[in-house]
C-alpha cells in the first residue's frame, strides 16, 4: 500500500493511518478521541458507520463513478459480523482489488463469491504477525515520524489492571485508545 493506491482500513477499537471506519456493534460513539488520533496519524477520511452509510461516502471520495472504489481493504474488525466482509467487497475498484480479512467465523453463509470473483479481487488471511513486523514496528516508532504517543492515553498501576482492561474495551472512561500498565505505580 502507498503512492497513489485509494486504501483504507476497516478497525473497531484501533486506528489505521489511510481511512478510519467505525464498526462499534455496541452503537456507542466513545471514539472521538480514536478519531482525532487517527487524523493527527494522517487518516484522509474518517467514516463512523454508526452516523453515515459508508458505502457512498467511499465511492464518493474515489471520485464516483463506475470504476471508483479503494484498491486495497484491511479489514481489522473483530467480532463485528459479516458487516465489515460485505463492505470490502463492495467498496473496491471494480476490477482487482485486493482484500485482506482476519474474521473469526468458522463459517460465512452467503459469502458473495460471485461478487468476488466477476471484480478479479484477491482476497488474503491475516493472523498473526512475524518477527520482521515486530521489528519494522520498532523502528517506526523509534523514528518519531508520527506522532503515536497520542494513541497511549492512560496509563495505571498494576492494582488498576481491571481498570484498564476495562478502559480498552470501552467501559469506564470513554476516550481510551491503548492504555499502559506500569507494574511499579
Amino acid at each position: 500500500m502507498g503512492g497513489k493506491d485509494l486504501n483504507f482500513i476497516i478497525k473497531k477499537f484501533n486506528l489505521g493511518n489511510f481511512n478510519l471506519l467505525n464498526f462499534n456493534k455496541s452503537g456507542k460513539n466513545k471514539d472521538a478521541k480514536r478519531f482525532e488520533v487517527a487524523k493527527l496519524l494522517g487518516a484522509d477520511a474518517i467514516i463512523n458507520v454508526q452516523e453515515q452509510d459508508p458505502l457512498p461516502l467511499i465511492k464518493e471520495l474515489t471520485g464516483g463513478g463506475p470504476e471508483a472504489g479503494v484498491d486495497t481493504v484491511v479489514d481489522c474488525t473483530s467480532h463485528a459480523g459479516n458487516a465489515p466482509t460485505l463492505l470490502s467487497v463492495e467498496a473496491t475498484k471494480r476490477k482487482g482489488g485486493i482484500m485482506v480479512a482476519q474474521a473469526e467465523a468458522p463459517t460465512f453463509q452467503d459469502f458473495p463469491i460471485g461478487r468476488l470473483t466477476r471484480k478479479y479481487m484477491t482476497l488474503k488471511s491475516a493472523r498473526g504477525h512475524s518477527f520482521e513486523a515486530v521489528e519494522k514496528g520498532l523502528q517506526i516508532i523509534a523514528s518519531h515520524q508520527f506522532p503515536l504517543e497520542e494513541m497511549r492515553t492512560h496509563t495505571f498501576g498494576l492494582k488498576d489492571v481491571d481498570t484498564a482492561i476495562r478502559a480498552v474495551a470501552g467501559e469506564g472512561i470513554s476516550d481510551a485508545i491503548h492504555v499502559s500498565v506500569l507494574p511499579w505505580e
